[in-house]
């Protein structure tokens, strides 16, 4: 976001106390500079350079009510003056009032359609908005001053937030090449490359950046970068070692870390690895906390006496409340809670993104919330409504929820399994599960108290989902009927190296079979994932095709019209094993011992079908290659599953024990 500075209209004396005032400003004094300009409107109050900078200054202290009082000041003075509208518009924004912000932004374009910077402070407002029209500003912007770092560095964040990898590198890299001393802007690099590049380089822009400015959160992030694609179970074992020591050293250390929201960690990727994570999400959240005591805080109705109010309150949180897989696992929770019982908040963590899915959790929530703003305002807009329960969806899926579950908001403090790993956090009281997805083993895996619903119910009250057909898919891909199709709909980075066994023992065994698996966001994730697979089954290889993520019509059509969907052990499916399940589709999978590997194995239980469920990875590869080469068994396993899909959706049974589980938290 950026402020205008504006030229000189001083004479004399004046002039040169005026230019002290700037120069103190440009050299990081602003204290001292706006001393000069208070004592230059002392003597003439309508001095307008020393007007514009003070209220620069004041914004940047914070005092944003004074300086939008500046800024109107101005504008009695000179009503069209495009770099005041626009330094405006950034206060307004600041303040939270959105739409007076978008007037003057809009405004201050109108006078001067070539004020990159009013591009670009509107592209900040859109960015909360609309991705795609903050794009397209962000540009705008950078079409008019190629100098511009700010407007490079948002569209590089934008391009990362709308999941354009490689060109977010390529704008994050062109600022740095107009100006290197940026140590942020190397670490925002270093996160982008996380996705998409070597350890290596990735540590190589963490230091750069630490070099320029050390900061434990920096710091702590570089010590625990993951890496996506594993390319083997010896990795995995040495990665995790690795990790682990690095955390207990992070331990010890005295880190203070004043913003962690900003240089946020929640190794989203352990969990990708088939063991128990939960020393190491323990250890990680002890760190923040130790880090950052600011995060330790309690909302002022929790522990007060009780209220004599009839229905309890429950709050369902998320960033994901849109077309995303979060919001359709946990709707049917919110659409069908017992309003006699409950009132229910939904609280949106403002992402730009919003949809039908939104509107649908907005219509049916008693209340809506969007929280904005740092993690201080989300809190205190959380605690503002006054919950009896706080249940998380999805902890470890992104900071801004992951960070806020460090707060007692709520009396109960719930997360589920949106992101199947526990969080680590000893804020958060319950993790709510499912009797099929639990083992002896897998239960040790949670610092929370483990609540399942039975086997009576289904994993969550899924809505039925409204499925669009597309003809033709596998002929598009230039995958006739003629060859047995095994499809994979999960993303690389599920894919566990175990995998790569049981895809050399399908296409040893079916010498007319042809698997395909989804690239990634980036090309580094399938040419890693490729080269995996050609040390790991070289032999079979060239029948491994990769497509690009498919629209959801032809995602829907795909497991529909391939022979065999394949899960992926360790990782299973969610969403997409209700969506395959609900066209019929054969899903073979192999449950593991904790819940994340657990999913489309409970679905199954649900249904009372068992015959795509294996034992073994042996046992995988015969069930999937039976139903792709056995015409009349796969047709008998498709129709048993169309029949009996519609026991997974709508599940009234879930609803009623969450209802008792609530229930009996809240009185407890």
């Amino acid at each position: 976001m950026l402020l205008q500075s504006q030229g000189n209209n001083l004479d004399g004396s004046r002039y040169g106390l005026f230019e002290t005032a700037q120069q103190l400003f440009l050299a990081g004094r602003a204290h001292g500079a706006a001393i000069i300009c208070k004592k230059l409107l002392h003597e003439d109050p309508g001095h307008f350079s020393a007007l514009h900078l003070l209220g620069i200054l004041e914004h940047k202290f914070g005092n944003y009510h004074e300086a939008q009082n500046l800024f109107q000041q101005l504008l009695t003075l000179d009503p069209t003056n495009h770099s005041v509208w626009s330094n405006l518009g950034v206060v307004c924004l600041a303040l939270g009032n959105n739409q007076k912000a978008r007037d003057c932004f809009e405004q201050a374009l109108r006078i001067s359609p070539l004020n990159a910077d009013a591009w670009n402070n509107l592209g900040v407002l859109y960015d909360k908005e609309d991705l795609h029209k903050a794009n397209d500003c962000f540009r705008q912007a950078i079409d008019l001053d190629s100098s511009s770092v700010d407007a490079c560095n948002n569209l590089a964040l934008n391009c990362k937030k709308l999941q354009q990898l490689q060109d977010s590198i390529v704008w994050y890299r062109r600022s740095l090449a107009i100006n290197s001393r940026q140590a942020e802007t190397f670490s925002r690099l270093a996160e982008v490359l996380e996705q998409t590049s070597s350890i290596e380089e990735i540590k190589e822009a963490y230091v750069s950046s630490l070099d320029l400015r050390p900061d434990d959160g920096i710091c702590l992030k570089m010590e625990t970068v993951l890496p996506v694609i594993l390319a083997s179970n010896k990795e995995i074992e040495c990665v995790r070692e690795s990790l682990l020591t690095r955390l207990q050293q992070l331990d010890r250390r005295q880190l203070s870390i004043d913003k962690p929201l900003e240089w946020a960690r929640t190794l989203f990727y352990l969990a990708y690895h088939g063991c128990n994570d939960r020393a190491y999400h323990e250890l990680m959240a002890r760190i923040y906390r130790k880090a950052s005591p600011a995060l330790t805080w309690q909302a002022p109705h929790v522990g007060s006496k009780a209220s004599s109010r009839e229905r309890i309150r429950v709050g369902f949180i998320s960033r994901f409340f849109y077309n995303h897989t979060i919001a359709k696992l946990n709707i049917g929770y919110v659409e069908r809670l017992d309003r006699r019982r409950f009132h229910v908040t939904v609280l949106l963590v403002a992402s730009g993104n919003s949809d039908n899915m939104t509107q649908r959790y907005a219509a049916a929530a008693d209340s809506f919330v969007t929280l904005t703003g740092d993690l201080e305002q989300m809190r205190s807009q959380v605690a503002a409504q006054k919950l009896d329960i706080l249940l998380y969806t999805d902890i470890g899926m992104e900071p801004c929820s992951y960070f806020l579950a460090f707060s007692r908001l709520a009396a109960v403090q719930c997360v589920t399994w949106g992101h199947p790993a526990t969080s680590g956090i000893d804020t958060v009281d319950y993790f709510i599960s499912h009797q099929d997805c639990e083992t002896p083993e897998g239960s040790k895996s949670y610092s929370e108290k483990l609540f399942c619903l039975s086997s009576a119910a289904a994993c969550t009250c899924y809505a039925k989902p409204y499925l669009p057909r597309s003809a033709g898919v596998r002929d598009t891909l230039g995958i006739g009927h003629g060859r047995n199709l095994y499809y994979c709909p999960q993303p690389p980075f599920k894919m566990h190296p175990d995998f790569d066994n049981i895809l050399k023992g399908i296409l040893e065994r079916d010498r007319n079979g042809v698997v395909v698996l989804l690239r990634g966001v980036v090309p580094q994730t399938e040419r890693l994932l490729r080269e995996r697979l050609m040390r790991s089954m070289p032999s079979c290889v060239d029948r491994v095709h990769f497509i690009d993520p498919l629209p959801f019509d032809k995602y829907v059509a795909m497991m529909e019209q391939a022979d065999v969907v394949l899960d992926t052990p360790h990782f299973s499916g969610g969403s997409s094993s209700v969506e395959g399940l609900a066209v019929g589709a054969p899903i073979v999978t192999l449950p593991s011992p904790f819940l994340k590997g657990r999913l489309t194995y409970a679905w199954y239980r649900k249904m009372g079908i068992t015959d795509c469920i294996a034992n073994s990875p042996e046992e995988y590869v015969d069930i999937a290659v039976c139903l792709a080469t056995d015409r009349q068994a796969r047709e008998d396993v498709r129709q048993r599953i169309l029949g009996s899909s519609g026991l997974l959706f709508d599940d009234l049974t879930a609803v009623r024990e969450l209802e008792n589980f609530f229930d009996r938290v809240c009185k407890s």
